[in-house]
């Protein structure tokens, strides 16, 4: 899809008014993250960092982004989609500014009271600002600094586990530079809710990480990352955990084991939740370790699975079923079939939204078991549902090395199966 180059431009630097964090050329990381984010609570679409670091110039990229991408910009903005977004730039340009010929004359300005939800003054302001950057842009900018360029300083972030199991405290070694005065944090994986102010002289701290994952831990000085570190927390064989906002409580390795099924049952829930409304809570079956042979690029999954709260238990009684890997999760949703509404999930470059798509065909009668499968072959991606595709789709970048599973439920729910193997290569009953 052709686009208006000028448009994008422009599209970008009201996206980086509004959030007035500074020069692109200078976001971080994290500050991409943090946008991505943004985005996906807003608009319900996930765009991924790779995405994110094509469009605003950071990885070389030919191609213009596509459709969904601009939609979601657009709609960061507060517009309906691109299109809306296009037509009624262009409308309050006329007479003002020719992006293409970047040309400006007299400003048509509408100063009436009620004459739109935008001040004008201020978009001609912003319109005039967009054309003298694509001057300086197009003209005599330098070079932006790359996101890889080496620091100044070598700051030093490294992560050492102390135990195999759960919890599982980090040590963190890190060195963040000579200045005293400055903010110091470690952030332990993706969610910003995770940080720990640090001393900024210090060379160790330790953290408590109470879940198993792949997490990328980060050294941020001055709200700025520096430093990242992966941090593997493993489990031995399958955990079974209730979240809660302070701690969670973990099941017993015998309770959770009926004759070869993963189960918890409500009436465990209810005595480690202390309710019997499971609406929001969550339980999760975990099994974080390596596959080696399972290439990320020729697998399949499956798994034979039911949430077992009754409706007055957990009315919508959904499911997220996670493959981590090291690239990124792939996340499949299920859900009884009146809640469909209110599920997502995530396929690396792209994501599952209930809001914005039609997911009808991952609604579930959890009477009896479902068999979901995720199959990614010929960078095709499936997803069977009862042996019924559900969806098919380009799956370009890899997932990478799988580096778990997680399930879960809200409320109680039980695994009947679950098998993951590549043609050639390995085979792993993993109920077994």
């Amino acid at each position: 899809m052709e686009i208006n180059r000028s448009l994008l431009i422009a599209c970008l630097a009201e996206i980086e008014g509004l959030l007035g964090w500074g020069e692109s050329s200078s976001w971080s990381h994290d500050d991409f993250e943090n946008l991505s984010r943004r985005i996906w609570q807003k608009t319900g679409t996930r765009l991924s960092l790779s995405t994110m670091r094509r469009i605003w110039g950071r990885v070389r990229y030919e191609h213009s982004p596509n459709i969904a991408t601009l939609n979601a910009l657009a709609a960061f903005l507060g517009y309906a989609d691109w299109r809306d977004y296009s037509q009624k730039l262009k409308k309050e340009s006329c007479g003002s500014v020719t992006l293409e010929n970047v040309q400006v004359s007299r400003p048509n300005i509408d100063v009436r009271p009620g004459s739109g939800s935008r001040p004008y003054l201020l978009r001609w302001a912003l319109i005039s600002s967009i054309v003298l950057g694509m001057v300086i842009l197009f003209g005599t900018r330098r070079p932006r600094v790359s996101e890889q360029q080496p620091s100044v300083y070598n700051y030093i972030l490294s992560a050492r586990k102390v135990t195999d199991d759960l919890p599982n405290s980090v040590i963190f070694t890190y060195d963040a530079g000579p200045e005293a005065d400055t903010k110091v944090v470690i952030q332990q994986s993706w969610d910003s809710s995770r940080r720990e102010l640090v001393d900024s002289r210090g060379k160790e701290h330790t953290s408590i990480y109470y879940y198993p994952g792949y997490f990328l831990a980060k050294l941020t000085v001055n709200d700025h990352v520096v430093r990242e570190t992966p941090v593997y927390i493993k489990t031995k064989g399958w955990k079974a955990i209730a979240e809660r906002e302070d701690y969670p409580v973990y099941f017993k390795s015998q309770s959770i084991w009926q004759k070869e099924r993963l189960v918890v049952t409500a009436i465990q829930m209810r005595k480690a939740l202390q309710t019997d409304q499971f609406n929001n809570k969550w339980l999760q079956f975990a099994n974080i370790r390596e596959f080696p042979a399972i290439d990320g690029n020729n697998f399949r999954f499956e798994t034979s699975l039911r949430n077992t709260a009754t409706v007055e238990e957990s009315l919508c009684r959904k499911v997220r079923v996670i493959l981590l890997g090291t690239n990124y999760p792939i996340i499949l949703p299920l859900a009884e079939m009146g809640c469909v509404s209110d599920i997502y999930g995530y396929l690396g470059d792209s994501s599952l939204n209930g809001k914005k798509q039609d997911l009808s065909a991952f609604g579930c009668d959890f009477s009896k078991s479902q068999l979901l499968t995720c199959e990614v072959k010929g960078r095709v991606l499936k997803i069977l549902l009862n042996n019924s595709i559900v969806l098919a789709t380009p799956h370009v970048q890899p997932i990478g090395h799988i580096l778990g599973i997680r399930v879960v439920f809200e409320g109680p729910g039980e695994i009947e199966q679950m098998t993951i193997s590549s043609p050639g290569g390995s085979a792993y009953d993993l109920l077994k």
